[in-house]
């Protein structure tokens, strides 16, 4: 008997509710303790409470009398409870006495309907010789108490301005998606359009590149006469640095003889050397600033043919 109660308290113990524990524990001290030796016609089953609110834990006592040499089932979780949701049951072990075994149980059920009355009828399924009958016990019915009585004709709403800060969370799984999405957007593009993008791309390039000579040229060559100067200097070097951009060359490192080999254009050697005269030798010559246009004309056949390469690779 002191074993029964110590079961029946850690069965109640989840939910937390000190009467339906008592009621329960009551319920089955008298049901083990009560005399009777023969098999009772049908199973017995009540609540142990009157009333029940929308998704209250309501507990239903489940016994039954029995032959010893029978063998009885009750309801498990995939029984239909309607109008209650199942949601566990504590079973207590048999108990034989004089040939009689007695059976019971617990079920803890919920309910979500709106009935005024809430009935409930369970079977023991009795299986002999190969055979099994059904024996169900006499309905026994919860009140539906309603959580709200009547509703108000207008409700008086409480008016806040104030601010409440919500924290904010990152979320780790759109923020994989998105990146995902777009890996696989540019690696498509990447497949589908890499070629015409880097193209498109390398004559941005090109164009920049020579917009800024053409313009640094242009202020160059302004104020250039016939007296070598370190403008004409400058100019010189500019240009090679930019041929040597264009055409991946090392100009600025080589001679005007080894740059003359590498384009083979007899106005390019005959302004180069004229130029280079006038540098070292300290040369007054009128046709310097012509040379220097020459070669700005030559890098602008260089700029045209260099386009024209990439559009076609």
């Amino acid at each position: 008997m002191f074993g029964l109660i110590k079961h029946i308290s850690r069965a109640d113990e989840a939910f937390r509710n000190a009467g339906l524990r008592a009621a329960a524990a009551l319920a089955f001290l008298t049901a083990f303790v009560a005399p009777g030796v023969c098999q009772d016609a049908a199973p017995k089953g009540r609540f142990m409470a009157d009333s029940v609110r929308t998704g209250e834990i309501a507990a239903y006592v489940f016994s039954f009398r029995y032959p010893a040499e029978k063998e009885a089932v009750f309801p498990d979780s995939n029984y239909n409870y309607y109008p209650f949701e199942f949601i566990r049951k504590e079973f207590f072990p048999t108990r034989t006495n004089a040939g009689v075994s007695f059976d019971s149980a617990v079920y803890y059920l919920a309910s979500y309907e709106a009935l005024d009355v809430l009935p409930l009828s369970l079977p023991v399924i009795v299986l002999e010789n190969g055979d099994s009958v059904a024996y169900f016990s006499e309905p026994d019915t919860l009140i539906f108490k309603a959580t709200v009585t009547a509703m108000p004709d207008s409700i008086q709403l409480k008016e806040s301005t104030a601010y409440l800060p919500v924290r904010t969370t990152f979320n780790y799984i759109h923020a994989a998606l998105a990146t995902l999405i777009v890996l696989a957007v540019a690696g498509v593009a990447a497949l589908l359009f890499g070629k015409q993008i880097r193209r498109a791309y390398r004559l941005y390039k090109l164009k920049k590149d020579y917009v800024r000579y053409i313009g640094t040229m242009s202020r160059l060559l302004e104020n250039i006469n016939g007296d070598a100067s370190i403008r004409t200097g400058h100019a010189l070097i500019e240009w090679k640095k930019y041929l040597e951009r264009l055409d991946n060359k090392p100009l600025t490192k080589l001679t005007t003889k080894e740059i003359s080999r590498i384009y083979c254009d007899k106005a390019v050697e005959e302004s180069l050397r004229g130029i280079d005269r006038a540098l070292y030798g300290n040369v007054v010559d009128e046709r310097l600033k012509e040379w220097l246009e020459r070669l700005v004309d030559y890098s602008k056949e260089r700029y045209r043919n260099k386009t024209e390469e990439v559009k076609h690779v």
